[in-house]
């Protein structure tokens, strides 16, 4: 079985190494902000998840210094476990309209 190879020979590596890194807590002004974060995190999450759904047979994922090759059933397991996380994640379940930072200064200013 042959395994995909990088530019330099290398069989390409999905790394999770632990937690997720921690991010400064944002305060939140307004809840424009908040809308454009929200959606701004959620857009980014999906691309992420999709491009996982493109790894090919083949590559080494390490998790926890651990190497599993994706082939076979254990890429198909990966795949339907990406699936899931993108039905769950799906797409925002509200409806919204965010106003142009000029209109929200604007009406302050009026008063």
């Amino acid at each position: 079985m042959s395994h995909p190879m990088d530019a330099t020979g290398n069989t390409p590596k999905v790394h999770r190494n632990g937690p997720e890194p921690k991010h400064d807590t944002l305060v939140i002004e307004d809840m424009n902000q908040f809308v454009q974060i929200l959606v701004a995190w959620h857009s980014e999450k999906v691309k992420v998840l999709e491009h996982m759904m493109e790894v090919p047979d083949g590559i080494v994922m390490e998790t926890n210094g651990i190497d599993a090759t994706l082939t076979g059933d254990l890429l198909f397991g990966f795949k339907a476990g990406i699936e899931l996380a993108l039905m769950e994640l799906g797409t925002l379940p509200f409806a919204y309209e965010t106003e142009p930072p000029e209109a929200a200064n604007d009406s302050t200013q009026a008063e």
